[in-house]
């Protein structure tokens, strides 16, 4: 046993263990407590704790039995490294599933959709239309003198043009609503079940939203 003293004799027992230790407790409980004796060495014990009676039923001390589970708690701590490691691994394959998902799917610049997955959702959403006879309405537009600004202040202004207009147009949609970069400075903007006369005032709200743009 690795103890405190190589001589227990005539020692009080709190002397051999790292922390406190309630014996009566222990003894109603009935069940083994792991303690740990030397963290850096892995030197573990389950600690099992049993009454002492005189012929009277006088209480009159404790039996304790030490058990070395080094070995078995090693074990354990080695495989909850293991799979925490696992699990990091699996979380991190997760989120780059998503990335690599997001990025298939999404403009860099913008945010919106990109035109890869345009032809899909507009398709879905005529068939739809058509099935719950409702309207479709798209709206394409593009960003007035986009080409001159490019020229004249550099493509990093012209991004942040886009990133701006991006935002600007997913903060005025509603979630069911589709936006998507056709390319350049171009994009396509899909609305379902909404009138013609509504279509008009949300593109004319976007157009003033977006004038307002400053960078």
């Amino acid at each position: 046993l690795h103890v405190v003293d190589t001589n227990p004799l005539g020692k009080y027992y709190q002397e051999f263990f790292p922390c406190e230790i309630d014996l009566q407790k222990l003894s109603r409980e009935s069940l083994p407590t792991e303690i740990c004796f030397e963290k850096e060495n892995g030197i573990y014990y389950d600690l099992q704790v049993s009454s002492l009676s005189d012929n009277g039923s006088n209480p009159t001390g404790f039996l304790l039995i030490l058990r070395d589970i080094s070995i078995r708690k090693q074990t354990e701590i080695q495989l909850k490294l293991a799979n925490d490691h696992l699990y990091n691994q699996i979380v991190e394959v997760n989120h780059l599933q998503e990335l690599l998902k997001e990025q298939a799917t999404h403009d860099s610049l913008t945010t919106l959709h990109n035109r890869r997955l345009m032809d899909e959702v507009l398709n879905q959403q005529l068939e739809q239309a058509n099935i719950n006879h409702q309207p479709l309405s798209i709206i394409v537009m593009d960003i007035d003198h986009f080409k001159n600004t490019n020229d004249d202040f550099g493509h990093q202004t012209g991004d942040l043009i886009l990133e701006a207009v991006g935002k600007c147009i997913k903060q005025s949609t509603r979630s069911d609503d589709f936006s998507c970069r056709l390319g350049g400075d171009e994009i396509l903007i899909s609305f379902q079940n909404m009138s013609s006369t509504k279509v008009v005032e949300k593109a004319e709200f976007i157009r003033n939203e977006i004038n307002t743009i400053k960078t």
